[in-house]
């Protein structure tokens, strides 16, 4: 959860449409599928010394920048089949990193970190790999939230599992629940989210095993020996999403910034492999309906506009109705760890409002092209 702190519309209504649902994005919790039978999901088995480990960075983390803002990192393990049955096996945690951004509202990984951090962890475990993520809400919302669920579903859809844990701590929370894990003032809630809970997430309680993985490993397969007796199979998550669909945090960050400025005018849509919004600029009256559109390589690469409708010829006009409105040669405008499409969309209110000025007058204003594109 990234993005910046809400105003009032975006803490009590947010909303994203896809291509064939609609839901709602609120400060409430997530649905849970509570008509899934947890016997029949994946386990979740942590070795001992894991939850000491993330407490212990948590506590740093308050210490440090105080109990408002979030914080949380990678939960690193393997995946465990035996016949019918499976697990996950959470050993490890990587730290969300030194360049995370950290907000009330949100948390943006240092995925550059992670990435070397796990790939270190792979030297010496081959089998572990990245099995879902964790994150503190300042306050007593112990539950995901509903903001979660777009970046969360992709990411199960993309994952070789087809399932993954997402973990909920909450600081001095006094909530008595028999599926919660506690460990000093923090209160750990795990989650479940698959193609069996229909892409629901389900709150589940996890069992704890002394010792660490090294220690584990040689009584697992007894503990999880399935009735016919095959070899337990080890295997790791390896997330197959390129892109902004590949960060989490960057996605629930671009969808709270742009409904915290444009609220149900701007639509989320994922289509053909291809990522963008749907926004109807208005300018002078008419409407100018246009799509924004993230690339392979976004953030380092900034959002391509594109107009849905046929553009007069105009000074400031790309190929296939796409607008011209930053220089991709020098990108000195474009600040991939401040700006987002909300940027787009002001700079597609300048540029309409430029081309009319073209269509009645001949000249484009040049001191349009002067201003930052986060100006309107």
């Amino acid at each position: 959860m990234i993005g910046k702190p809400d105003n009032k519309l975006g803490k009590n209504r947010r909303r994203h449409r896809g291509p064939a649902a609609t839901a709602t994005f609120t400060k409430a919790p997530a649905k849970t599928n509570l008509s899934v039978s947890t016997s029949a999901l994946p386990r979740i088995i942590l070795t001992g010394d894991l939850l000491p480990r993330i407490g212990a960075f948590i506590h740093r983390e308050i210490a440090h920048h105080g109990y408002h803002k979030e914080t949380g990192g990678m939960l690193v393990g393997e995946f465990v089949r035996w016949g019918r049955e499976a697990a996950f096996l959470l050993s490890g945690f990587i730290e969300a990193g030194p360049k995370a951004e950290r907000t009330s509202e949100s948390v943006l990984f240092d995925h550059e970190y992670q990435a070397a951090m796990l790939q270190g962890m792979r030297l010496r475990q081959p089998t572990v790999g990245n099995m879902g993520c964790l994150h503190m809400h300042p306050g007593q919302m112990d539950e995901c939230s509903v903001g979660d669920q777009v970046a969360d579903r992709e990411a199960v859809r993309a994952s070789d599992t087809r399932a993954l844990v997402f973990v909920i701590v909450t600081a001095n929370n006094r909530t008595r629940d028999s599926l919660s894990l506690r460990y000093d003032n923090l209160k750990f809630d795990f989650f479940l989210m698959s193609d069996d809970t229909r892409l629901e997430y389900v709150h589940v309680r996890p069992r704890i095993m002394p010792g660490s993985r090294a220690r584990l490993q040689p009584r697992l397969a007894n503990l999880l020996r399935a009735r016919d007796n095959r070899a337990v199979q080890f295997g790791c998550h390896h997330t197959k999403l390129s892109g902004l669909l590949g960060d989490k945090r960057r996605l629930v960050a671009e969808v709270r910034a742009m409904e915290e400025r444009y609220g149900d005018r701007a639509v989320l849509r994922f289509q053909r492999n291809l990522l963008f919004w749907e926004y109807t600029v208005m300018e002078s009256s008419r409407r100018f309906p246009i799509e924004i559109r993230y690339p392979r390589r976004y953030p380092l690469e900034p959002p391509r506009i594109i107009s849905r409708l046929p553009l007069p010829p105009s000074p400031h006009q790309l190929v296939g109705h796409e607008l011209c409105w930053i220089d991709r040669s020098a990108m000195g405008d474009w600040n991939p760890a401040r700006d987002t499409a909300s940027t787009c969309v002001c700079a597609a209110h300048r540029w309409f409002a430029c081309l009319l000025v073209y269509l009645t007058l001949g000249a484009w204003p040049e001191e349009a092209n002067d201003a930052p594109p986060h100006v309107l």
